[in-house]
This record gives structure tokens, C-alpha cells and sequence, in this order.
């Protein structure tokens, strides 16, 4: 690690009056969580070099001062580069030491305590309006746990989620050599320095999801699910015409592969079968409450080709579609739509 460049941070480290007179002007209670009050951070006015990046703020955390239970806009990433923190969220303290980088998402309410003397807490906030779609989907591309995760934190708007990833790095010198980079580029300033920075802070994200995947790293994060198994099945219920795992995926910000895994284990069932059973559930409803030709009953559960949809029918209820009709048919008149 640069000596000389570690020195300059610690230099740079707010200062506690600064800090104080930050938290009395931008910190605004928003809600109760038990006896505490919970603080929405307004714009961060203080930065290591005073670059004027409203997309990219960088500073030390201070030590030796209390800063309440808070969350923010922008995406922040904590590394410590020396000494330890804790990191208090709503239902649990992460300790965090050299080795350790947090990245916590938007909302996600905490506060960081016990900064011990000796420590240099670098804090990385990032605006989700600093990445292209294309550059958002570079990591959702990579297709992993941990790449779906950080694809989530950076473009997850629900407030309050609490979610964070907590990374536990085997070769951290490389992660901090780009942390580096990104320093050196905001000390710089101006409209070329920050495009260096931020394809840095790009190759940093990507670097977190290659290490994890080629090392012994491990990763912590809050949420390892895609919502609630209810709500995937709710939403394949909703939508069993049109849906497809791709599109169910994106709309639940997960990992195609993912989410096919995920259901297969918690329900025993492939998406595939999963959509085929509520397709044929809703035409067996209206094979039996209307008068619709089959063809159209299959075109609007979402099967294009009716044979396939005989086919499909046959193997799951081990009858036809008509056989089915004359089988279950209501004897009272059936509207025809």
C-alpha cells in the first residue's frame, strides 16, 4: 500500500467539529425503530480533495464522534484500510477490519461505532445515477450469487431494505490497489480524472464478484433469497401468460439461473412446470365455464401452438383438452367469452 498516500488520508479525516456541525445541518428524523430515531443523511458537503462530484463522494471516517442511526441516497462502500469499526444495521453489528469491504446499499439504515485510534475508514459514495445501463449490465452479466446481489444494492430503490454485502477477502492488496487508483483520480480532479475514476470504481465492482469467484473470499450479505416464495408464485400466477424466467428475473433483480435454482429447490418443481401447472389450471377453468373454442383458450393462457398445448395439457391432466370439456362441462348455459 502507498505509506505516503495512507498518511495524506488519515490527514484528511473530518474533523469532529466539521463532523458535528454536518450531522446538526443534514441529519433529519424520519422514523421511529423501537426507541431509536432513525436520521435521513442530506447531501454530503465534505470530501477528502473538495472535488465539486456530485455522482462521487470519498472521505475518512471520523473518529470519536457519535453519528445516529442514518441512511442515505447513494450506494456507500466501506473499507478499512487500517484499525477496525463496527458497523451497527437494524438487527445486527458487522465487524469490520482490514481484509473486510462493505458495500451498503441505498436506505440501508446504520451506524458506524468504535473507531478505534489507529484505524483509516475510507467511505465511497456513489449515486446510482453514476452507471449506465450497459455498465449495470456488465455485472449482472457475470452470473453469480454475489453478482446478482451487487446488481441489486445498486439499483434497488425500495427504502428501508437494510441490505448490504460484506466481503471477507483472502488477497486484498489487489482490491486495495484499485481502491488506490480511485483515490489518486479524485485527487486530480476534473472531467478526465473523473472518468478514470469512475471506470475504476467499475473495475472495482467487477473485481469484487472475479475474486470471489476464483478465491476462498467469502461474502455476507442480509438477503440471500429473491423475495418470498409466495411472491414468485403470486407473480407466475398473475402473469402465466406472458412471463418468462428472463422476465421474471429482471422484474425481481435476480439472476435468471438464480432464480431457476431457487425454485427448483424450494418447491421441487422446475419454472417451466411451475408456469405449465397455472396455464393448465386456468384452462381447465375455461374449459369448463365457457364455450371459447380450445384454440383460443390456449392462445390466451399463453400457448401460440395449440398442439403444443394439447400436448402439454395431455401429459399433466392424461386426457385432451375436450375429453376434459365433456368430462367436467357445467350443465348450465356457459357464456361464450
Amino acid at each position: 500500500m502507498d505509506e505516503d498516500l495512507l498518511m495524506l488520508l488519515k490527514n484528511k479525516a473530518i474533523p469532529n467539529s466539521e463532523n458535528r456541525e454536518y450531522c446538526k445541518r443534514n441529519l433529519h428524523p424520519v422514523l421511529k425503530l423501537g426507541s431509536a430515531t432513525v436520521y435521513k443523511a442530506g447531501p454530503i458537503n465534505f470530501d477528502i480533495y473538495d472535488a465539486d462530484q456530485p455522482d462521487i463522494k470519498i472521505f475518512m471516517q471520523p473518529q470519536d464522534t457519535y453519528i445516529p442511526l442514518h441512511y442515505c441516497d447513494q450506494v456507500e462502500i466501506k473499507i478499512p484500510l487500517a484499525g477496525s469499526c463496527d458497523v451497527q444495521t437494524v438487527n445486527e453489528s458487522l465487524h469490520l477490519k482490514p481484509g473486510n469491504l462493505m458495500v451498503c446499499g441505498r436506505h440501508m439504515i446504520h451506524q458506524t461505532n468504535h473507531v478505534d485510534d489507529h484505524a483509516l475508514v475510507l467511505n465511497l459514495l456513489i449515486s446510482n445515477s453514476l452507471f449506465s445501463l450497459n455498465e449495470l449490465d456488465t455485472i449482472w452479466n457475470q452470473q453469480s450469487q454475489v453478482s446478482n446481489e451487487l446488481y441489486r444494492l445498486l439499483t434497488d430503490s425500495n427504502p428501508h431494505d437494510n441490505n448490504y454485502i460484506l466481503f471477507n477477502f483472502h488477497h486484498y492488496q489487489d482490491i486495495i490497489g484499485t481502491v488506490m487508483k480511485i483515490v489518486r483520480c479524485h485527487r486530480k480532479m476534473g472531467v478526465e480524472a473523473f472518468q478514470m475514476m469512475h471506470l475504476w470504481i467499475m473495475m472495482l465492482l467487477v473485481q469484487l464478484v472475479n475474486d470471489c469467484a476464483k478465491s476462498k473470499s467469502t461474502v455476507k450479505t442480509n438477503r440471500s433469497a429473491p423475495g418470498s416464495l409466495l411472491t414468485i408464485l403470486l407473480y407466475i400466477e398473475r402473469h402465466y401468460a406472458t412471463v418468462t424466467l428472463g422476465s421474471m428475473a429482471m422484474h425481481l433483480r435476480v439472476n435468471p439461473n438464480y432464480l431457476s435454482s431457487y425454485l427448483k429447490n424450494h418447491t421441487g418443481l422446475s419454472f417451466i412446470k411451475l408456469l405449465h401447472l397455472q396455464r393448465i389450471n386456468v384452462a381447465a377453468r375455461y374449459l369448463t365455464q365457457t364455450k371459447l373454442p380450445i384454440d383460443q383458450i390456449a392462445y390466451r393462457v399463453g400457448y401460440e401452438d395449440p398442439s403444443y398445448f394439447y400436448k402439454v395439457f395431455h401429459n399433466l391432466l392424461k386426457m385432451s383438452p375436450n375429453q376434459y370439456r365433456i368430462r367436467h362441462r357445467n350443465r348450465r348455459a356457459m357464456p361464450t367469452h
